[in-house]
């Protein structure tokens, strides 16, 4: 009754297969008597006498709830902030230790002409006109942890340039070192 027919068919079916030689593993979730769903992870292996005929199933169910809704929290998380992402009109920007490009925002293309593809990878400061300018500032981030309204010229792709305010937040590794930098950007042109 808690796992209802079309669950139940679903796990024979697994069994099924086991008992043809085939180890199985799937996950479903289950209503509980209460009312609440329950994820189970199920394992199922067949039992092979000497001679290689299959004698039974061997079944292991284990309680996976608490992993599963974690998961399904950080997918809906992952939605929301891609979701975000995709529809930003400022640049947002992740550059590693050594000043090179690891994530940009589409809204790059509105902004410099630049599709994302041809920014990832490179070193931040290409993107200036004057480079000295942020070399200065990721000295002053690494020392303050943050920067805020630091007005820079960009480089589009056109061969123009455009006026930028940029805010920077640096993240470091367990050890404290310097693991990335985010960087927002806005057209103050």
């Amino acid at each position: 009754r808690v796992l209802g027919m079309k669950k139940r068919k679903l796990l024979e079916q697994h069994y099924r297969l086991a008992l043809k030689g085939e180890p199985q593993y799937f996950e479903m979730n289950i209503t509980t008597k209460d009312g609440g769903e329950m994820w189970l992870e199920f394992y199922l292996n067949p039992i092979l006498l000497s001679d290689g005929v299959i004698e039974e199933v061997t079944g292991l169910a284990r309680d996976i709830t608490r992993r599963k809704n974690a998961e399904l929290a950080l997918r809906k998380s992952e939605e929301v902030f891609r979701g975000i992402f995709v529809n930003l009109q400022d640049i947002y920007c992740r550059m590693d230790r050594n000043g090179l490009i690891t994530m940009i925002s589409p809204s790059v293309f509105k902004r410099t002409g630049y599709v994302p593809e041809e920014v990832l990878g490179r070193p931040i400061t290409d993107f200036f006109s004057d480079k000295s300018l942020m070399q200065k500032a990721l000295i002053i981030l690494r020392r303050e942890k943050s920067l805020r309204n630091m007005e820079a010229a960009l480089l589009i792709k056109d061969g123009t340039e455009r006026q930028f305010m940029f805010n920077m937040l640096l993240f470091t590794d367990e050890k404290g070192r310097t693991a990335d930098v985010a960087v927002l950007a806005r057209d103050i042109t």
